[in-house]
């Protein structure tokens, strides 16, 4: 099964989605952990379909993880899908979790950071902007996505 998931993985990286997708989807069937993780985040970003994608990633938890960055990699997705759900307090949760498994990876700071300002929290949400911002790697297209929100946030209260 790991055949299929570093198969869907090239896809991915092609930009041959359905490919990529197809191929996870068959790791899945195997119960590989990071096979969840990566058909969740096709659904995330290229479907918008949160719901599809909690309930992978829910599958994908109840794994035996013994490996704390897949779960917080696992946490942080299903925060991402809560926050599209506007399921805020799960999000904030699941966020929270990935957090604390792994406190310097910049994207569960940036989606919780958009998760306590749709809460009205926004001082709060500040501190995580400057993590999103310290963290963020340019190589990967969401947190350099998220980056430039993080920039935006930060310069409207230094301004």
């Amino acid at each position: 099964m790991e055949a299929y998931y570093y198969l869907g993985n090239s896809y991915e990286q092609l930009q041959e989605l359905d490919k990529a997708r197809s191929a996870y989807q068959v790791a899945v069937l195997g119960n590989l952990t990071q096979a969840f993780n990566n058909l969740a985040h096709l659904y995330i970003v290229e479907d918008e379909d949160y719901s599809a994608a909690a309930a992978l990633l829910m599958q994908g938890l109840q794994q035996n993880i013994d490996n704390d960055q897949i779960r917080a990699i696992l946490l942080k997705n299903l925060g991402w899908a809560r926050l599209g759900q506007k399921r805020y307090s799960e999000a904030q949760g699941n966020l929270e979790e990935a957090i604390h498994l792994n406190d310097q990876q910049a994207s569960p700071h940036c989606l919780l950071a958009q998760v306590l300002e749709a809460q009205g929290k926004k001082a709060i949400a500040l501190t995580h902007w400057q993590n999103c911002s310290d963290y963020a790697n340019g190589q990967n297209s969401d947190e350099d996505r998220w980056f430039g929100l993080a920039q935006q946030r930060l310069n409207s209260v230094r301004d």
